[in-house]
């Protein structure tokens, strides 16, 4: 195994160890499901090879509400979307789905559907019943970690919910997570605006900076539909330079913690000493960084991934509307 292979499997090692004994609470909300694989379905393509078809299968006329973490519940379906996408071999397929159903264990109360169906190769019985033990794995030790299933059960049981594994050697896999639906809520149909809608006035511009191009695409796309303007840059020098092109009309940054060239922190300080009035700073990082919160010490505010694009853009407007009203005269 090379270096930077051995480097990165202990980052996920120390990743997902630090997801499973993380013991703060959940932050659950009335959370729409089919809007949760919808927004996840964009970095899971980022992530599959081209003999690999992803199809999403939600109805948003048709939404499936559950009292649920959105970041949580995105990673339980990015954790089995890659999951499934290291069972094929071959060309192959992943179909998700989410639906409300009636439950099948018999109670009065509908379930949320979530299913993630692949074309692989599916589980042996003798190894269905350790899928979700922390470490194990059927895959070679240097493919995986080994806890990315036991993830996933860790959040399903947190929101209340169970899992079934249907799976038959060279037939392909489907996991069915069931969670308590929950009614709309009063404001879900000004939630629900189609995200097609662009806004009819400019909010202003964005700066992103993530050295990742699919999550810089997916970030511009959304801002941009939320109605910014939005430039990107790829380092932290970039970065810099069009900040100090467009100056005067950059009214948000949203910087990646681990920037190549310059860090997201270093660039942070870089524009705090060169900026007379406050810039307002979205930090985001799928890095466990213990004490980062301390290194910014309010000088950015931390986002971590994976994170709902419509919670992006709900404290893009907040912070952006806040520099505003601090220009105003």
């Amino acid at each position: 195994m090379r270096i930077e292979d051995a480097v990165a499997q202990a980052n996920e090692v120390v990743r997902g160890l630090l997801a499973l004994s993380r013991n703060a609470p959940s932050h659950k909300v009335p959370t729409e499901l089919g809007e949760v694989v919808s927004d996840t379905a964009r970095l899971i393509r980022g992530l599959l090879p081209a003999r690999i078809r992803l199809e999403i299968d939600v109805q948003p006329e048709q939404p499936v509400w559950v009292s649920g973490d959105k970041s949580q519940l995105q990673q339980l379906v990015l954790n089995l979307a890659v999951n499934s996408r290291d069972a094929i071999h071959g060309d192959g397929r992943i179909l998700i789905t989410a639906r409300r159903i009636a439950d099948t264990e018999g109670s009065a109360d509908p379930v949320a559907r979530l299913e993630i169906s692949d074309t692989g190769e599916g589980i042996p019985p003798e190894m269905a019943e350790h899928i979700f033990e922390p470490f194990f794995s059927t895959r070679p030790r240097e493919q995986g970690s080994g806890l990315g299933l036991a993830i996933v059960h860790g959040i399903v049981t947190d929101h209340g919910g169970r899992i079934q594994v249907r799976s038959d050697p060279g037939q392909g896999t489907t996991m069915a997570i069931d969670l308590p639906a929950i009614d709309p809520p009063p404001e879900a149909s000004a939630e629900l605006t189609p995200p097609a809608v662009q806004e009819s006035r400019s909010q202003g511009m964005i700066l992103v900076a993530d050295d990742h191009r699919q999550i810089r695409e997916i970030i511009a796309e959304s801002l941009e539909t939320a109605g910014f303007e939005v430039v990107s840059a790829a380092d932290g020098n970039e970065l810099l330079r069009l900040l100090d092109r467009h100056r005067k009309e950059v009214r948000l940054l949203v910087i990646d913690y681990d920037l190549p060239a310059r860090s997201g922190v270093e660039c942070v300080r870089t524009v705090r000493r060169a900026e007379g009035a406050p810039l307002p700073i979205i930090m985001i990082t799928g890095a466990a960084a213990e004490g980062l919160e301390d290194a910014l010490a309010g000088e950015a505010l931390l986002l971590r991934k994976p994170f709902a694009m419509v919670d992006l853009v709900r404290v893009a407007r907040r912070m952006t509307a806040v520099s505003e009203n601090r220009g105003a005269p």
